[in-house]
């Protein structure tokens, strides 16, 4: 039989442990609290702004027409840099959201990603052959007619990727029915947590 005092080093060390195991809980806890607030804030923000209300194509005057394509440019920048905000948090803690939120991520994914490259491929495939036929064309010249060719694309990488933030909130709004199934457990998730620990603490 264990002495006495082999008895008190063996129930401290199992109190260490459950303050280890407790402690770590609590911090995955609160990591998944943080997580969830930061969804459901973007989400939010992603929800308001997927329903703009605009007048019909047909009955806009051509002064209209003009105006609704700089705001839908906007709105599509908004919704892409939205998205992408949402998309980064799940990936980065894919460990602590939920199984049903992490396996619907993953389908969206892999629809979003068919659709983006259905729909981009032929102009990304156009982009690329220019410019390296551009930059083949200037090889055989002299090293400052590269740099103002390097110069020149890198002017371009701006209008591209207003361009790729186009093309997603085009893509977003398309296939927003998939997407909400994302969000839609998003929003399921937060209150789940929310419930839990107004039942715990309060």
């Amino acid at each position: 039989m264990p002495t006495q005092t082999e008895a008190a080093k063996n129930l401290s060390q199992s109190h260490c442990i459950v303050f280890i195991l407790n402690s770590l809980y609590q911090k995955l806890f609160d990591r998944k609290i943080a997580v969830y607030d930061e969804l459901l804030s973007l989400t939010i923000t992603f929800e308001k702004l997927t329903h703009p209300k605009f007048p019909n194509w047909n009955e806009m005057t051509t002064e209209s027409k003009i105006g609704h394509w700089f705001l839908m440019s906007g709105l599509y920048t908004e919704l892409s840099t939205t998205y992408l905000a949402i998309d980064k948090s799940i990936s980065k803690n894919i460990t602590v959201i939920s199984p049903d939120l992490s396996e619907k991520f993953l389908i969206w994914l892999v629809h979003y990603r068919t659709e983006f490259d259905l729909y981009n491929k032929e102009n990304l495939d156009k982009t690329l052959n220019i410019m390296g036929e551009a930059f083949l064309s200037q090889a055989t010249n002299n090293n400052g007619q590269i740099k103002n060719l390097l110069a020149e694309s890198e002017k371009n990488s701006y209008k591209e990727k207003t361009r790729l933030q186009n093309i997603q909130g085009n893509l977003l709004l398309k296939n927003i029915d998939q997407l909400n199934e994302v969000l839609e457990q998003i929003k399921s998730d937060s209150l789940k947590l929310n419930k839990k620990i107004n039942h715990t603490y309060l």
